[in-house]
């Protein structure tokens, strides 16, 4: 899914080219996370893209029971998360990232903005559903920066509060990223995203001057 939005900076229209990469789960399984992203790091460098944006933690799967997120959260400094940004130092986009992390001892459901191989940064959730009662919300907005167009990033049910975007766009961002996660098969997966980005993220961006190009993901059962 490729998009071009219609940036502005002094009078001069830019493109970023975002890729939004609708993948196949991965539980509790990094690895195979690792080499999905290296599948579409290779498909977006063919199409010469400049961002890609995966979906709300992917890189260990989404699944929000304490074994789980126990067991799979990442800290920004662990060994772990130090040898996945390794393997996406080859990498020539701007990667947004969904992770499950730990930081300070909450566990986050995280986007990981990553750029050559090196953490630019975090957006933490601030808006956990009543099902993600694990997750801390987080309580920053970043700001980020590609090719002098600066991008924000809501989580999935972040998007119906006009605040959340409306946070991104006062630090500047002109492009707001929506990683999602819909728990869907599929067939019901690809009927709902359209009708998702429509009730959702899209309402929220408008009013805030932003443009936003959301992601979801199927369920690994989605394809049988």
């Amino acid at each position: 899914d490729l998009t071009r939005p219609p940036i502005h900076i002094d009078g001069y229209r830019v493109v970023v080219r975002t890729g939004v990469c609708q993948t196949p789960e991965s539980l509790g399984d990094v690895g195979l996370a690792m080499d999905t992203i290296h599948d579409f790091a290779e498909q977006a460098r063919i199409a010469d893209l400049d961002v890609s944006l995966f979906p709300e933690c992917f890189l260990q799967g989404y699944l929000v029971t304490e074994p789980h997120v126990r067991d799979q959260a990442l800290g920004l400094g662990s060994p772990r998360l130090t040898s996945v940004l390794a393997r996406l130092a080859g990498s020539r986009q701007t990667l947004a990232l969904g992770m499950i992390e730990r930081h300070r001892g909450p566990y986050h459901n995280t986007a990981l903005v990553i750029a050559g191989g090196k953490a630019l940064g975090t957006y933490r959730k601030t808006h956990p559903t009543s099902g993600e009662s694990l997750f801390a919300p987080g309580d920053t907005c970043p700001v980020f920066e590609h090719a002098s167009v600066r991008f924000g990033i809501n989580i999935c049910y972040d998007t119906p509060f006009s605040p959340a975007a409306a946070a991104v766009a006062a630090g500047g961002a002109q492009l707001i990223l929506v990683p999602a996660q819909n728990m869907m098969r599929r067939d019901r997966a690809f009927w709902w995203q359209e009708r998702h980005n429509r009730s959702g993220s899209g309402g929220s961006a408008r009013p805030a001057g932003g443009w936003t190009p959301p992601t979801s993901t199927a369920n690994a059962a989605s394809s049988e």
